[in-house]
């Protein structure tokens, strides 16, 4: 049973840092636009009332750092009940963190649906031991996937990344200079 005044999201994002939960409430925000799902961010280091405030209009999918997250299932403004899909991201930056007790009290000590009545997705850029231990414990059946086993943790050596600042008027131009003298494979973003 909800508790009155409690919001009830049914999707659950747990990440590691505010800025990663700006990241993903923008986008999240565009794709979600005219749909009439919500989605509040809640992270740590800002006051609470405007975070609050966000939770009036409802919310289907939250966002949120393990820390503020916990305050709020605590003081009853959040409830995990039902939450259907369950997404860790950024797992070995939680880990470096020292988020996993607050992971574990999330996911065990309040009212989060059993991990098998609820689709669990979990990222992570590294995949440690310690890692796969946390996955395995999180995720119903876990697929592992790279492209060498042997390397499964180092990064790659033929990847270089680049930042070059430009105005906006010059960002095509300066992108297209650098991209004639690459020889190779390039991912480019413009920001």
């Amino acid at each position: 049973m909800i508790k009155r005044g409690s919001s009830a999201p049914v999707t659950l994002i747990i990440i590691p840092t505010r800025e990663l939960a700006e990241q993903i409430y923008v986008q999240a925000r565009k794709l979600l636009h005219d749909t009439g799902i919500n989605v509040v961010k809640v992270y740590g280091g800002v006051p609470h009332e405007g975070q609050i405030k966000d939770f009036k209009w409802g919310c289907d999918i939250l966002v949120a750092t393990p820390g503020r997250l916990l305050d709020y299932l605590k003081s009853g403004l959040v409830t995990l009940s039902q939450v259907k899909y369950f997404i860790i991201d950024e797992a070995d930056r939680i880990l470096d963190m020292g988020f996993e007790p607050q992971l574990n009290s999330i996911t065990f000590e309040n009212d989060l649906r059993e991990k098998r009545k609820r689709l669990n997705l979990f990222f992570s850029a590294t995949f440690t031991p310690e890692v796969r231990n946390i996955a395995r414990k999180f995720m119903n059946d876990y697929y592992f996937i790279t492209k060498n086993k042997d390397e499964e943790n180092q990064v790659n050596e033929n990847i270089k990344q680049v930042v070059v600042q430009a105005e906006e008027n010059e960002k095509l131009f300066k992108l297209h200079g650098i991209l004639q003298q690459i020889q190779g494979s390039v991912i480019s973003k413009l920001i």
